[in-house]
Order: C-alpha cells, then structure tokens, then sequence
C-alpha cells in the first residue's frame, strides 16, 4: 500500500499525508511504517529499483512533525546535494 499524489503540487503535503495516516491508525501503524506509505512502498508497488541515482530528502527533527526540517535534497539523477 502507499500513499500518492495526483498532481504535482501536492508533493509538499506528503509528509502530513504520511503524518495523519500514522495518527489515524490508532496505533496499528509505525513511524517506520507510515514512512513507507510515502516512499519505500511506493517504489515496491511501481517496480522503481533503489540505486545510486536514487534521489533523496534529509530531515532535521522529527519527519512526522510541524518543527521537521529539510535539510538537505540530492534529485533523482543528480550527484549534486543541496543544503539548507
């Protein structure tokens, strides 16, 4: 299972998509497990194989929380990472 977007924009709510599915789930989901919703299922589900190319985000804080910061984000395909 995995939580999507249908239009591009909404790519920045997905780690509150994420958050309210873990608060929703009364306790039948983890962090861990909620965090898969928005990443690693949804590479399962649509056959992407994880690599050195992969992109990625890094966070400050807690991921599931209003306080969590990026802090860093190299793109899909990118060696450059970018810090903030």
């Amino acid at each position: 299972m995995g939580l999507g977007i249908t239009e591009e924009w909404m790519a920045r709510n997905v780690r509150l998509d994420a958050a309210w599915t873990y608060i929703n789930s009364n306790g039948s989901l983890s962090k861990s497990q909620a965090m898969d919703l928005v990443s690693a299922n949804l590479d399962k589900l649509l056959g992407i194989k994880t690599g050195e190319h992969q992109g990625w985000v890094a966070w400050e804080g807690d991921f599931f929380s209003m306080q969590g910061k990026v802090r860093a984000i190299r793109g899909e395909g990118s060696s450059r990472v970018d810090l903030f």
